[in-house]
């Protein structure tokens, strides 16, 4: 691994002043970096993880299984609550597993996120959470639809706890935590004395990265089996995709790279990297402006970009996730380039195409697209010019001086740079196009980025702009 990558990221955190708390790496099953940007935080100290609670819970779910505890995922979850008369309760509701809850498809009238002013707040509020959440109407069939939901991650710990006789921190102690020589963990209960299956456990980062380990392990810590290995496997395959990637059962997925991850509000997160052979651990603050008590809204993404853009590329091994089918490479990607390959939120890249797009939003750069041809064919080269003048007037920009830049261009790698704006509202996005000739493979490539209003002041985007194009390998 590459030291540097990881001390720039810390330099970047101060400059920018972004609200981590903690990073720690582990790679090969050691602890490569460790760094508390937050004087409040040394290595000792818990943090509230909020929803990365719901990965805990999901595999105390897989031990109770094993342990024979519970029979199966497919066990019905009215079934588990004889005691009640549940409200609304239909065909699809009685169709309801335990697998439905996992993979938060449980089919709910459900509005989020999960704070005091939407619906699970007037499940807290109601004194029976678990019934509260039970009792809503079905708005899906069950395994259809995937809405994010921290009820259904509380029913699961309901279901511990009336089925493992200990209550889900004491099932947590023995056949977990006590296993990975964690001792001490902070969790609070809902009003009947329930442990919260989706939120608010705390942790040491240490902790966090000993869980993500076992993970990477396939669920074998020290030579015991802690969870079982195809518990492991299902647990972390996508059964549902969404705007933001994939779930499996209670962590986040990106299917076309491989990487999963817990994750909870104001940034907290534990990714698992199998292709790297890596665990990465974030704990943070990062918390919109002007909340209301209760209220739960996160500022401006970063924590994917920072391992997108430092960490991923300090391994020596980083090549999953390169371009060079398409005639080029970058060694320093935005975080959805390197989590989603091919991945475009303008139709689907192909060589033939001479296209390859990118639209993320856990990046300073909010947009990144190339485009290629080669200098003889002239006829393609401006029918190619034609279609980049439509991407950027679907992004709102005029731009119809495109090809008296490429004739300025006489090799040697020149780039040409041209700066635009994009309006979104009440705000504007400043970004640049460069255009640039490699004389190895005879190709003109066009590159664009826009910065976010929040950053746009505070990033030189000429000297940024220019840090891509140093990364950028062009292939014949």
């Amino acid at each position: 691994m590459d030291s540097t990558k990881l001390h720039q990221m810390i330099e970047v955190i101060n400059e920018l002043d972004l609200p981590i708390d903690s990073v720690v790496v582990i790679r090969h099953g050691k602890l490569v970096y460790e760094a508390y940007p937050n004087p409040k935080y040394a290595p000792e100290d818990m943090h509230l993880l909020y929803s990365v609670t719901k990965s805990f819970t999901s595999a105390l779910i897989g031990i109770a299984i094993e342990e024979g505890f519970i029979e199966n995922i497919n066990q019905k979850v009215v079934e588990f609550f004889p005691e009640w008369n549940i409200k609304n309760l239909d065909p699809r509701k009685q169709a309801l597993t335990i697998e439905h809850l996992l993979t938060m498809s449980c089919g709910f009238e459900w509005e989020g996120p999960d704070d005091n002013y939407h619906t699970w707040g007037e499940a807290n509020r109601s004194g029976n959470p678990i019934k509260y959440v039970l009792d809503q109407p079905m708005a899906s069939e069950p395994g259809t639809e995937w809405v994010y939901n921290g009820g259904c991650s509380h029913i699961l710990s309901a279901i511990l706890t009336k089925n493992t006789g200990l209550s889900t921190l004491e099932f947590a102690r023995k056949y977990l935590f006590e296993p990975l020589g964690i001792t001490e963990v902070k969790w609070p209960k809902d009003p009947q004395g329930v442990y919260y299956g989706g939120q608010d456990i705390w942790l040491t980062p240490r902790d966090m990265a000993k869980f993500g380990q076992l993970f990477l392990n396939m669920g074998v810590w020290e030579g015991q089996q802690i969870i079982p290995a195809d518990w492991i496997a299902r647990s972390t395959k996508t059964h549902l995709t969404h705007d933001l990637g994939g779930y499996g059962y209670q962590w986040w997925t990106f299917p076309q790279s491989g990487i999963y991850y817990a994750a909870g509000a104001y940034e907290q997160k534990i990714y698992v990297i199998p292709d790297l052979d890596m665990v990465v651990v974030f704990t943070a603050d990062n918390k919109a402006s002007g909340l209301k008590q209760g209220e739960i809204r996160e500022g401006q993404p970063v924590v994917h970009w920072l391992l997108g853009r430092f960490i991923l590329p300090s391994c020596e091994a980083y090549t999953g996730w390169e371009y060079a089918k398409f005639g080029f490479s970058l060694k320093i990607p935005g975080s959805m380039i390197a989590f989603e390959q091919g991945k475009s939120w303008k139709g689907e890249a192909s060589d033939a195409s001479g296209l390859v797009q990118f639209r993320y939003s856990y990046s300073p750069y909010e947009t990144i697209g190339v485009q290629w041809d080669t200098v003889e064919s002239s006829p393609r080269l401006q029918e190619t010019m034609g279609e980049f003048s439509e991407i950027l007037r679907d992004m709102g920009i005029e731009f119809n001086k495109i090809g008296q830049l490429v004739s300025t261009i006489k090799g040697d790698h020149e780039l040409v740079y041209q700066s635009f704006e994009v309006q979104e509202g009440e705000f504007t996005y400043p970004g640049l196009i460069g255009v640039w000739y490699c004389d190895q493979s005879h190709r003109i490539y066009m590159l664009y980025f826009a910065s976010t209003p929040e950053l746009a002041k505070q990033i030189d985007l000429f000297t940024e702009f220019q840090r891509y194009i140093d990364s950028f390998t062009c292939h014949r």
